[in-house]
């Protein structure tokens, strides 16, 4: 899709084998083109696959590049680019329980970690990771089951794959249930957000946290307005803020809507609004 909305693929482009089946896909800019990672069942059961797009969409890699070869089950990739090579991220079993494993991959397609990188195997179950580049470093965020309720937790995978903060920290943590993290940078510190039970109904929070994993607001940014159940939010960076998207559920139907975010932390359309009454908006 172009920078004016213009669907540059209308027929669409295809990933690996027709023959296996294939879901959650991620992908990210990096280099001189793209990489699309999915989940795939080609071997029998969900692996992470891979594939290069260059600018023009032709698929580099048709048949899929393998990311994870271990011998057990991995969902929900995210994937994010650090000027030299990408980081995919996901839900990985081997361990018996649901933990969180990456690897990078070059440019060229070749996987750096093929074993993977243990980003969190503390107790519990952690799922459906996001990830974002800024500072140097990448920050990884989670759904953390460790304690009664789901938490968001948070992690910074330097270039060279180590792990700053094995098992990760809090960035929302309390009684009621966080869900659904997402993050996105502005290049010097990043912005977390996620859907948070604390109120009645759910509502979008968030929350910045500095490139070296100290979460600047402590217990949250109130996001989408109270009274109104907001659901499975998404944020970029651009224009000198953030945008923060969400799914709003009314009686009789789901909204998108969205609200701007300084870098400061100030939430610019604290009413909301959303996009023009069509399946895409451009902000």
């Amino acid at each position: 899709v172009d920078p004016l909305g213009v669907v540059l693929d209308p027929s669409a482009l295809a990933f690996g084998p027709a023959a296996s089946l294939s879901g959650g896909p991620a992908a990210a800019f990096g280099s001189s083109g793209f990489l699309v990672a999915w989940e795939d069942d080609r071997s029998g059961f969900s692996d992470i696959w891979c594939a290069r797009l260059d600018a023009g969409g032709g698929v580099l890699d048709p048949a899929g590049v393998l990311v994870s070869p271990t011998p057990n089950a991995e969902r929900a990739p995210a994937v994010a680019f650090d000027g030299t090579n990408y980081l995919a991220v996901w839900e990985d079993d081997r361990n018996g329980e649901q933990d969180l494993y990456g690897a990078r991959v070059t440019p060229s397609g070749a996987v750096l970690d093929p074993a993977g990188i243990a980003i969190s195997t503390a107790p519990g179950i952690q799922g459906r990771p996001a990830l974002a580049f800024g500072a140097g470093e990448y920050l990884v965020v989670w759904q953390d089951g460790r304690s009664v309720s789901s938490d968001v937790y948070a992690a910074r995978v330097l270039v060279d794959a180590t792990v700053a903060e094995p098992d990760g920290v809090a960035v929302a943590a309390g009684s009621y249930s966080e869900l659904n993290a997402a993050v996105a940078s502005d290049g010097a510190a990043f912005f977390v957000v996620w859907q948070d039970g604390r109120g009645s109904p759910e509502t979008i929070w968030g929350a910045r946290v500095g490139a070296t994993a100290v979460v600047t607001d402590v217990g949250g940014v109130a996001i989408s307005p109270a009274g109104t159940r907001a659901l499975q939010p998404a944020v970029a960076f651009g224009a000198g803020e953030y945008l923060v998207a969400w799914v709003r559920e009314a009686i009789v139907s789901e909204d998108l809507y969205g609200a701007r975010v300084s870098t400061g932390g100030v939430v610019l359309d604290p009413a909301s609004a959303p996009p023009a009454s069509a399946e895409a908006a451009r902000f």
